[in-house]
């Protein structure tokens, strides 16, 4: 379903890119979901649709059309070499692929903002008109900004998705799109002053760097969860709760207590040795938690940088 709402944004993405060496076929599904959700959104608002699958895929069919019209009388290239379209979709496919093969491990919504995200989520699906009333304050709306819970729930309304089944596989999604859009940012960048090869190293670097990298407690866990004695290093870097309150469970992922959230938090011998610990969030947390804002949030850096980026003409 992403893909479909990708093909009507393709057209303008290439518009607006157009500066960029390969244009926004990267950014194809981010900026797609974004125009389709907010045209579905301003409708719903003022009263021209409901939220409802047949108002989500009118507004798909409105965005397909301005978008063509937009670019109807242009001659430039819409699509970049087929080498680059396959690099793209590979990474992305692969990467909802992961994701959702980690949440096929860890389906529940149980631990910090997961049942306040699937709440928003049910909450947006269940209100039919403006504005999305709050499941646990009834008679009051949504007091929080609920874009990114809004987008997926479009993608789910045209899919035909249950709230529950759209929750995981939105987080799976978010994934794949924040890092596929990287690497677009990170190839873009590199390919105007080097050869093809080098920028698809940047692209990846840019993946690594901003969407994966953290610091390497969750390598630590990793290695304790699976038998290995790392209790020097534990106590070289003083991890709050770390070995103490971890187990050895031989799994290849970590599933044991709150791990991501110890991570999270700064060693204590860096002067920090009395609460509150100060809180430092990676990529894995915001992974791992489940959260729509945060993944918006994420997948939004990108995306305002490819933009700048495209709109701005060489010298």
């Amino acid at each position: 379903m992403i893909q479909i709402v990708a093909v009507a944004a393709l057209p303008l993405g290439a518009r607006c890119f157009a500066f960029l060496p390969v244009r926004g076929y990267a950014f194809a599904r981010l900026l797609g979901i974004l125009l389709t959700g907010y045209l579905f959104w301003i409708g719903y608002s003022i009263g021209l649709w409901r939220n409802e699958i047949g108002g989500a895929w009118l507004a798909w069919l409105l965005v397909a059309l301005l978008c063509v019209a937009a670019v109807w009388a242009s001659t430039q290239k819409l699509l970049p070499s087929w080498r680059y379209r396959m690099l793209v979709e590979a990474i992305f496919g692969l990467s909802f692929l992961a994701w959702a093969w980690v949440r096929a491990h860890d389906p529940a919504a149980d631990h910090t903002e997961q049942p306040m995200d699937l709440m928003f989520l049910n909450s947006i699906r269940a209100s039919l008109t403006y504005p999305p009333q709050d499941a646990w304050l009834a008679g009051h709306p949504i007091s929080y900004y609920y874009f990114g819970y809004w987008l997926m729930n479009l993608v789910g309304l045209m899919g035909g998705q249950t709230t529950s089944v759209t929750y995981n596989l939105a987080q799976a999604a978010w994934f794949g799109l924040l890092l596929s859009a990287l690497f677009g940012v990170g190839y873009n960048l590199a390919a105007t002053s080097v050869r093809a090869s080098w920028a698809t190293a940047g692209g990846l670097l840019a993946m690594l760097f901003v969407g994966l990298a953290a610091n390497l407690q969750g390598l630590l866990e990793w290695l304790y969860a699976n038998g290995f004695d790392v209790t020097g290093l534990a106590g070289l870097f003083q991890v709050r709760g770390f070995p103490e309150n971890a187990a050895v469970t031989h799994k290849w992922y970590v599933d044991f207590g709150w791990w991501w959230w110890r991570s999270s938090f700064s060693s204590r011998w860096i002067a920090f040795r009395s609460p509150p610990f100060p809180f430092s969030s990676w990529p894995g947390t915001s992974w791992k938690w489940g959260g729509f804002r945060a993944a918006w949030w994420n997948s939004r850096a990108p995306s305002w940088a490819a933009f700048r980026a495209g709109c701005r003409r060489p010298a």
